[in-house]
């Protein structure tokens, strides 16, 4: 009785003994490097080997999702989980046979005629289908001077040819695999038409290993074998089977010097342009393209940029080549501007029912009306306007050069002046104009 005694008067020591104990399991487990709540683990799991981390995860998820906003964030993660299961499955069976991409199969993955879906997502229209301009210029600069594509596009080149590589391994490694993959046709029809099971052992014979002239087949039997199975050769609809090859046709030295030759042509013909309305009516002629807006100098691509901003106004430049074209460029006028423009607009469209007269009659009523004075600009705007900017008083905030429709853009950059009030009219109807402020000038 009596250790039971001083057990019952001691039992605090007790207490604090299991306390140390179980603080000290916390303490092991919170110092842990991988999972404890000090530590820290990039890894979000691992494929055959390979651990894949939350950093380069979520950055292909950004990258591969940027413009699908109909699938949720949930949908995204297991999609792309899926996708790297099955890539780096691929890709490491691929590499265990041998399989790989050379340096001249890469560029033509990134810039051929075997373009990559991945490629093809960056650069085409989703909804045409088409290659945007650009893909020219950065085309030509992969294959001369890789380094300096970040200075013209936000593209992660490295992971673009990942994803190009990996998806011509993937098709590779099917294609071993198809090629593989013989089942005689009589097993097939055995298989579809038996009704119990049935054991047997089997030797697949390649097809390739046989000799024509082991097996000979009369055309009497080719006969009698087509009637017994006509129905597998009648078709409802018509069909074809073409074979095609893809040849890459470059051209000759006297297509280049044929070539050659007309532009230089051309050279004499814009040479010979008086003026800019000249300069419009010849590219117009020969198939050109004059659009008439100004260019910063970095808007320009690389073979024009540095030349354009030297030689004097009117002087043609090239013949150049650029994407295997002989091209010419000419300097119709040079203008300092200004970066930006802060302008505020009331917009009266041509609506049906509404003829251009009347639109144009309205805007023209509104523009006395703010001139005099009695009416603000903005009470207007929110009175009147018919777009977006009616409830910010008809303020379109700070706008680039280019920013605008073309005459819009040519009225707020090139002739208002501060304060004034005009109209002009655009594919969208009429507009009363005004320019607030402006911002910075190259």
């Amino acid at each position: 009785m009596s250790i039971i005694t001083r057990i019952r008067n001691n039992s605090w020591i007790i207490v604090v003994m299991v306390g140390l104990g179980m603080g000290g399991f916390l303490l092991m487990d919170a110092i842990n490097s991988r999972t404890g709540i000090f530590g820290h683990s990039d890894t979000i799991g691992e494929i055959d080997g390979r651990e894949v981390s939350r950093q380069e995860f979520t950055n292909l998820q950004d990258e591969l999702f940027k413009n699908q906003n109909q699938m949720s964030r949930f949908e995204q993660t297991n999609s792309l989980w899926e996708y790297l299961v099955q890539t780096t499955l691929m890709h490491n069976a691929a590499e265990r046979m041998g399989l790989g991409i050379g340096k001249t199969e890469l560029e033509d993955l990134m810039t051929g005629m075997n373009m990559s879906p991945a490629v093809q997502r960056v650069f085409s229209n989703p909804q045409t289908g088409q290659l945007y301009q650009e893909f020219g210029q950065f085309a030509q600069l992969y294959k001369t001077n890789k380094k300096d594509i970040g200075k013209y596009f936000k593209i992660d080149v490295k992971g673009l040819e990942d994803q190009a590589i990996s998806g011509a391994m993937t098709q590779k490694l099917i294609a071993c695999v198809q090629k593989s993959i013989y089942t005689p046709k009589w097993m097939l029809e055995m298989e579809q038409q038996r009704t119990q099971p049935i054991d047997f052992k089997f030797v697949p014979v390649p097809f390739a290993s046989v000799k024509d002239a082991e097996v000979p087949v009369t055309d009497a039997e080719l006969g009698d074998y087509i009637k017994a199975h006509s129905k597998l050769y009648t078709n409802e609809e018509e069909t074809r089977t073409i074979g095609f090859a893809m040849l890459a046709v470059a051209p000759s030295s006297t297509d280049s010097a044929a070539a050659r030759t007309k532009i230089d042509a051309h050279a004499a013909g814009l040479h010979a342009a008086a003026d800019i309305k000249a300069d419009s009516i010849y590219f117009a002629d020969n198939y050109g393209a004059y659009n008439g807006m100004f260019f910063k100098k970095e808007q320009l691509p690389p073979s024009l940029k540095d030349t354009a901003f030297k030689m004097p106004v009117r002087s043609v430049i090239g013949p150049y080549i650029e994407n295997d074209k002989f091209r010419l460029a000419k300097i119709t006028f040079r203008q300092t501007l200004v970066d930006s423009v802060r302008s505020r607009h009331i917009l009266i469209p041509v609506k049906e029912g509404m003829d251009d007269k009347s639109a144009k009659a309205k805007v023209d009523s509104l523009k006395s009306v703010v001139e005099s004075g009695t009416v603000p600009f903005d009470s207007l705007a929110r009175k009147f306007g018919t777009d977006a900017t009616k409830d910010k008083g008809g303020d379109l905030g700070f706008t680039a050069y280019g920013g605008m429709v073309r005459p819009f853009n040519d009225l707020i950059f090139l002739k208002a002046e501060i304060g004034k009030f005009y109209t002009v009219k655009t594919q969208f109807g009429w507009h009363l104009v005004q320019v607030n402020e402006r911002r910075g000038s190259s």
